[in-house]
Order: structure tokens, then sequence, then C-alpha cells
């Protein structure tokens, strides 16, 4: 499935500033100015005077940040300002995860990071990122070793161990 996504800019006017961030994912802030509340990127201003101001963001998932940033008098014309999004905040906070696998033999069980085997299907509340999962058969032989990456989505993965 392929899923278009289409960005209609405004044009610029005379006397205008332009703020964005940038980061992935980052592309829409709550931006204030010099401690005021000016709305979301892209963010469209006008009548902020010439010189040094500060300007806070605050992104869903990022810790906020604020930069210092010169802003020229642009009365013909209009200035783009850029900012550079902190990465994104390392979620460590378990989520549920259902550990299934295709074709299930009866008895089979699983390591979990190599802890202690426990059978299929399990549930188990795991932090994101990668996992090593060892799958063994009725005798508790190597069946499958797999490493897979666990996101955190706060409503639950499922994850096929195939």
């Amino acid at each position: 499935m392929v899923t278009w996504v289409f960005l209609v800019l405004q044009s610029a006017l005379a006397g205008e500033l332009v703020v964005n961030v940038e980061g992935g994912g980052a592309a829409a802030c709550a931006v204030s100015v010099d401690g005021q509340p000016k709305g979301n990127t892209p963010l469209h201003l006008t009548g902020l005077a010439a010189g040094s101001h500060s300007f806070s963001f605050t992104c869903l998932d990022r810790d906020p940040f604020t930069e210092q940033r010169d802003v020229a008098d642009q009365p013909n014309g209009f200035q783009q300002l850029t900012f550079k999004a902190p990465p994104p905040k390392m979620v460590t906070t378990p989520v549920d995860v259902y550990l299934v696998v295709r074709d299930l033999t009866r008895g089979e069980k699983v390591r979990i990071d190599g802890g202690d085997p426990v059978s299929i299907p399990y549930h188990a509340k795991l932090v994101p990122g990668m996992h090593d999962f060892l799958v063994l058969d009725r005798a508790g032989n190597e069946a499958r070793h797999l490493q897979r990456e666990v996101l955190g989505n706060p409503a639950g993965v499922v994850l096929k161990l195939e």
C-alpha cells in the first residue's frame, strides 16, 4: 500500500518570519517567542521586531529546547529560520508484548534475552528496543534464534516468532 502525503505551504509575505523545525518526526512543534506562545510550526510571524529573540519549542516525543536567534528587519521580504530538533526521547516504559508463533508445535517454549524458558503463546512486558528470542522445541533444543525490535506502542504489540 502506498500512502501519499502532500504539503501545501503558503507563500511568505513581505516583513514575515517563517519558523520551521527539522528532524525526523518533529515537523509540528509548539513555538514560543520570548516566552509568548505563537502557534505551531511551520509558523508564519509578522510584526516581530528586529534583534535577538528567544525561540522555545515543545515537540511530541522530544525534550523541549530553546535557541537564541537574530531576526533581521525585512520590510521588503521575508526571513526563514530553521531549527534542528533534538533526537527523540528514549522510551523506557515497558509495553505489553504477546509472543506467538505460526504452526505452533506442542511444548515449544521461548527464552527472552537469556531468561528462563516460558511456554508459547506468552504475554510479557518488555522495554522498547532490540531483544533476543530463542525458541526451544519440546526436548528443550534450539529450534529458532531471532532478534526482533519491540516498538513503544502503548496499545501493545503482537510479535510473531517465525
